[in-house]
């Protein structure tokens, strides 16, 4: 049965300078929290160098979530996105926006609970977009 993890990957940008046709630039490392059924719930708000810094920040990361806060606030076009922070840095984000500031909350303490309950985050490995 599929369960909540998380992805660690490369980001990698186009460039159509090439004749028209895009050329792949290696980007840095980052990761992202899916949902059982692959829907996108979090995302790193910090890059990484390399995969093992990207892992090791989120093998600190499990250790920081019980004393962590999720925060509601609002972007651009005023809809409502969470941050989860500790002490003063936020360390993950939401991906997708929310209409209601209780939904953005709500979304954020699940993320919260769920990225608690992932083991094996030490045999990610990265995925190349």
């Amino acid at each position: 049965m599929a369960s909540a993890r998380f992805q660690v990957f490369t980001r990698c940008s186009t460039d159509g300078r090439n004749n028209g046709s895009a050329k792949r630039h290696a980007g840095s490392v980052t990761w992202r929290f899916l949902s059982a059924n692959n829907r996108s719930i979090g995302r790193s708000v910090s890059d990484f160098p390399d995969g093992e810094a990207c892992v090791s920040a989120l093998l600190d990361l499990q250790k920081v979530l019980p004393g962590s806060s999720v925060v509601t606030v609002r972007d651009e076009l005023g809809l409502w996105v969470w941050r989860l922070r500790v002490d003063r840095s936020d360390v993950a984000m939401s991906t997708r926006c929310y209409q209601r500031r209780l939904h953005a909350e709500n979304a954020g303490s699940a993320f919260r609970d769920l990225a608690a309950t992932v083991r094996d985050i030490d045999e990610l490995q990265v995925v190349h977009f």
